[in-house]
Formats: C-alpha cells, sequence, structure tokens
C-alpha cells in the first residue's frame, strides 16, 4: 500500500479532517515521579485510540515522537515511527530524503515539500494569489522572541528599528507580541518607546493563537525572528519580514506562502548546528543591521541576503 494510491482520497477529504493533536512536553511536565507519568501514559493511548484513525502524521524525528507514532493505532503512518528499542524506521522515500536533508542542509527545499510529496498533494488551497503590498503602514507588529537565543535579533536592533520606521511611517502603530516567557524582555522595549513617545501596543503574553492570528490579519506589516507566528502570518496576506539567524536554516521553514520576505546574515557559520551553543558572540546579529528592513521596504537591493518567496520555492501547483 502506498500513499500514491490515496492522492484522491486525501484531496477529497482534506477539508472535512479532523486533526487530534498534543504536545508532549505538555503531557508529561505535570508529574511528579515516573510511577505517575507512566500510568496517565497508559491511559492516554487507551483513551486515544479509541478514535478510529485512517492517518497519522509525525513532524518530528525525535526517538520519543516515533514511540509515541507507533503506539497510536493507525491505517497509514506518514512519519518516523519506532522500528525497536534502538532503531527508528523512516519507510517513505521522501522523509528520508528530508531526514538527510535536515542533518545536513544540503537542499534548498522546504519541510512541507517532502511531506506533500510523500502524500502526493499538492497544496492549492493554501497559496494566496492576492497580497498586501502596501507601501505605507498604519500597524506594524513586532515580535522579537524566539526559542533560541541565537535566533533572535537582539532587542537593541528592534528598537533602533521602530525607530527608524516611525520616523518614516507617520503616526504607525506598532504592536509588540510574545509568549509570557518574553514578558519582561518586551518590556524594555517598551520602556524605550515611552521614552520616545512612540504610538505602541505591548500584547506580550496575553494573546492565544487565535487571538494572535486576528491581530495578524488586521494589520499590515509584520516583522519577526523565525518563529511560531511567521507561519500564521502565512494564513494572510500580510506582508512580512523574518530575520534567520543561529540555526534557523530558512530554505527549511520558511514561512510557506508567496511574496513574504526573509533575510539571511551574509556569514560563514550560518546556518549553525540548531543545538549548538555559540562562540562568535552572535555574530550575525551584527549582517543585518536595522536600516536595511526599511530599504527591504522601500525595494532596494542588499549585499546582504535577502529573498522573496516566490513560486518556485513552494511545491509546483497543478
Amino acid at each position: 500500500m502506498t500513499f500514491e494510491e490515496h492522492s484522491d482520497v486525501l484531496k477529497i477529504a482534506k477539508n472535512n479532517i479532523t486533526p487530534v493533536t498534543f504536545k508532549l512536553y505538555k503531557l508529561f511536565s505535570k508529574f511528579k515521579n515516573i510511577t505517575e507519568a507512566f500510568t496517565f501514559i497508559k491511559s492516554f493511548f487507551l483513551n486515544i485510540n479509541n478514535f478510529s484513525f485512517d492517518f497519522s502524521i509525525n513532524l518530528n524525528f525525535s526517538f520519543l515522537s516515533a514511540l509515541v507514532h507507533s503506539t497510536i493505532e493507525s491505517k497509514i503512518k506518514l512519519g518516523p515511527i519506532l522500528l525497536n528499542e534502538k532503531e527508528i524506521l523512516i519507510s517513505n522515500r521522501y522523509l528520508q530524503l528530508l531526514f538527510l536533508d535536515l542533518k545536513n542542509c544540503e537542499k534548498q527545499e522546504h519541510i512541507l515539500n517532502y511531506y506533500f510529496k510523500a502524500l502526493n498533494v499538492f497544496p492549492d488551497d493554501f497559496i494566496i494569489q492576492s497580497y498586501n503590498d502596501k507601501k505605507s503602514f498604519k500597524k506594524i507588529i513586532i515580535h522579537p522572541g524566539a526559542s533560541k537565543e541565537k535566533k533572535k535579533w537582539g532587542l537593541d536592533n528592534y528598537v533602533r528599528l521602530i525607530n527608524i520606521l516611525n520616523k518614516k511611517y507617520k503616526n504607525c502603530l506598532f504592536i509588540i507580541t510574545g509568549s509570557k516567557q518574553e514578558i519582561y524582555e518586551n518590556f524594555i522595549i517598551e520602556k524605550k518607546l515611552m521614552e520616545n513617545k512612540i504610538n505602541y501596543k505591548n500584547l506580550t503574553g496575553k494573546l492565544d493563537i487565535l487571538s494572535l492570528l486576528e491581530v495578524i490579519k488586521n494589520s499590515d506589516l509584520l516583522i519577526s525572528s523565525d518563529t511560531l507566528i511567521q507561519h500564521l502570518s502565512a494564513l494572510t496576506s500580510i506582508k512580512s519580514i523574518t530575520i534567520f539567524l543561529g540555526g534557523g536554516y530558512h530554505y527549511h521553514t520558511f514561512p510557506y506562502q508567496l511574496n513574504k520576505i526573509i533575510l539571511t546574515p551574509d556569514i560563514d557559520c550560518y546556518p549553525c548546528e540548531y543545538s549548538s551553543k555559540c562562540y562568535n558572540n552572535y555574530r550575525c546579529r551584527s549582517k543585518i543591521q536595522p536600516d536595511m528592513i526599511l530599504d527591504v521596504l522601500n525595494g532596494k537591493k542588499l549585499k546582504s541576503s535577502y529573498k522573496t518567496i516566490l513560486k518556485e520555492n513552494l511545491i509546483q501547483l497543478k
């Protein structure tokens, strides 16, 4: 049985699928000891397998996620499963290529493309043909945070950028977003904006994902690091600029939508190993200066590396 044989089923069902998702770290973070955790795990999988799953998709290559994926009873499994106590099985040829690409960063291919190819489906419904190409902005979202310190551009850079944009776009509202863990960092930005009498709204730690998506939809421009919010912007026509630093390989995880803009440092150590420490004092941050963002918005060509997402970066549409 191959995934290609089920392409028609997937195309018909994709608007009617009810997904079941869960985050591993949230599942296992609340237990005091291993016995309590295993009791919960046993109960959890008994309950989840009461569902009748046609497909299960594992987007992660870790041992733990492969173990969970193996335990879920589904007719077709796409992505890594556990073969035995020491080995993980990746049976689909496209996902085998993805695993090698993630390790070596040799191909300029988005992660989602591999999964779409494995399923033999084309993401027609996800592509927004009409997009926001405004030259002036009334609401600009600034999202400084990221999962890793070396993926962050730095608070000073964002403060300088806001000052530059505030001079260019009069009466603009700057919306600061982030998680609850980023409240203190973003408050530092807020203090600078107050001192400079800049019009702003700090929504850090106040929004769930759906509320954040609504804020994005009602804004004109997003400037962020390589993190969740760039992917939410791909669900909208908003203009966005993502700053890729550290271990974030832009070809793998750019916002999957046309006409999004990505900036990368022109430096020999980028991209670095995702989990490694930076011993270069975050040198890549200085390779992207705040005035470069304004140059990009003005349509100027940069010496530094930047790219606009085009049709050829996405899986080819039928």
